[in-house]
């Protein structure tokens, strides 16, 4: 509670992932699900939004693009923020 009042974000979850990061992992940088967290707590590290995933896994080899928008296209279907989910395809194609 005393780390969400103090960035002001209401997503405990986003709050646990930068607490896991400064004090408990060795990972390189956080990932956040929403631009919101990324762009309040980009000050505590490097910060990656998990929607931008998608470059470094093909890039890799991981999965394609085309895998990426099958996804997204899926989560379409069952209206998983759907504005959010639009706009990714929209960038990827």
């Amino acid at each position: 509670r005393r780390w969400a009042r103090k960035l002001k974000l209401d997503d405990i979850a986003d709050i646990e992932v930068l607490i896991t990061h400064k004090f408990y992992s060795d990972a390189d940088e956080m990932l956040f699900a929403n631009k919101e967290a990324e762009i309040k707590l980009g000050r505590h590290g490097p910060v990656r939004d998990i929607s931008n995933l998608y470059e470094i896994a093909e890039e890799k080899g991981v999965f394609t693009r085309d895998d990426s928008l099958k996804y997204l296209n899926e989560l379409l279907v069952v209206n998983f923020r759907r504005p959010y989910v639009q706009e990714l395809i929209r960038k990827l194609s």
